[in-house]
């Protein structure tokens, strides 16, 4: 999601301190006293939000963003000769190119030490073949979460073919075990089952986890099939009796809107009976320590993903449920079996996203293919990312078990 220079701006407290760590340059940017930002302290953007994770640049503001990729910076071109160490940092501190010409105003001045310019300039040395893993000159290496069962790389392996061939190459699919899998060798992983823990900012890309994201993940970092934990709980938030009180740790108090009226539950401080009507929102992890406190024909309101792994037992005491079914919808197949629908879904997708990125494929380039995908089919209808970048909907169905 890429951010102009006025859009990225954030006012902070004086005396903020510029980053020396260059992934965190690249990728988040870096604070600008109030001296150098005349009297306000800002936010400069990162360089991947214009020049993008890979470095290979495109649009921004309605202007060309060229590439800053290694391979790019230190080749001549028409305009400039090669950049050095040295011509970088101009560029980057007083927003002077390699041979002199002033750079567009969209660029940043950075107030960037040497320290700072010469850290930078080596990472984005290190940069072009790490947005590289996994891909081979004949093949692409994907990892499918180990986690997320057999049947599930069964089934996306057999959607794909054994001969799929895209730009020359085989796609290999390889289950994955280790969280620590951006030095692995793939591309991407597919199938995540705890975005939160596999999440590296920007490192190794997610794709369609089986839990939703939260709103701090990027485009440019996960591409999901099902809205984001914010859009179901806004879905559970419109649809639940007013009446309803919400149960809620901290990370479920923060997709509430400031507003609310509803009464709110502190799960970490249960003292009384749970009332029969409530809506839940809190971390996965922590629905098996609530199932003692769920009596027999309570109506819970729950994001769908997040109570898969405690359904049986809540069917066992006798709960009822009004989930989110993020692949909901019209037109949906009722027969056909959800990680049967899911797997056609994953692998049209994959199909159209690395057809879409091209011969010269690197993490970057893959993400942004999805950019241009829109699939409307019955097995997961309404999926949009150039609407809906990170999760393709924002919509979500609601399902009721009795």
């Amino acid at each position: 999601m890429r951010r102009t220079l006025a859009a990225a701006a954030l006012v902070l407290g004086p005396g903020a301190a510029a980053q020396t760590d260059p992934a965190a340059l690249f990728r988040s940017g870096m604070r600008a006293s109030p001296a150098a930002a005349g009297g306000r302290a800002l936010v400069l953007p990162g360089c991947r939000d214009c020049h993008g994770r890979d470095g290979a640049g495109g649009r921004e503001s309605g202007a060309v963003v060229p590439p800053i990729a290694w391979s790019a910076l230190t080749r001549a071109a028409l305009a400039r000769p090669a950049y050095d160490r040295t011509s970088f940092a101009a560029a980057l501190r007083d927003g002077v190119g390699a041979g002199g010409r002033r750079l567009q105003a969209l660029m940043p001045r950075y107030p960037a030490g040497e320290d700072d310019a010469a850290a930078l300039w080596d990472h984005l040395a290190r940069l072009e073949a790490s947005e590289r893993r996994g891909v081979a000159p004949d093949r692409i290496r994907l990892g499918v979460d180990a986690a997320a069962g057999p049947g599930l790389f069964a089934r996306l392996r057999a959607e794909l073919g054994e001969g799929l061939r895209l730009h020359g190459r085989r796609i290999e699919l390889v289950r994955v075990r280790d969280a620590g899998v951006e030095e692995s060798g793939l591309l991407a992983l597919v199938f995540a089952t705890d975005p939160a823990a596999r999440h590296r900012d920007g490192g190794l890309p997610l794709l369609f986890p089986l839990d939703p994201v939260d709103d701090a993940v990027r485009a440019d970092e996960v591409r999901s099939l099902m809205p984001s934990r914010r859009d179901q709980a806004d879905t559970l938030l419109a649809a639940a009796p007013p009446e309803a009180p919400v149960l809620a740790d901290e990370a479920g108090r923060a997709l509430l809107p400031a507003a609310t009226r509803r009464r709110i539950l502190d799960a970490d401080r249960l003292a009384a009976p749970l009332p029969g009507e409530l809506i839940v929102l809190v971390a996965p992890g922590r629905w098996r320590g609530l199932l003692g406190r769920l009596r027999p024909g309570t109506r819970v309101h729950a994001i769908g993903p997040e109570v898969g792994a405690v359904l049986p037992d809540l069917a066992r005491r006798g709960v009822r449920l009004a989930v989110t079914n993020p692949s909901g919808g019209p037109g949906v197949d009722a027969a056909s079996a959800p990680a049967d629908r899911l797997a056609r879904t994953a692998a049209s997708l994959l199909r159209a996203a690395l057809a879409a990125a091209g011969r010269d494929l690197t993490r970057g380039a893959l993400l942004r293919a999805f950019d241009g995908i829109r699939l409307d089919e019955p097995d997961w209808p309404g999926l949009d990312y150039a609407r809906h970048p990170r999760t393709g909907r924002r919509d979500a169905a609601l399902l009721t078990l009795e």
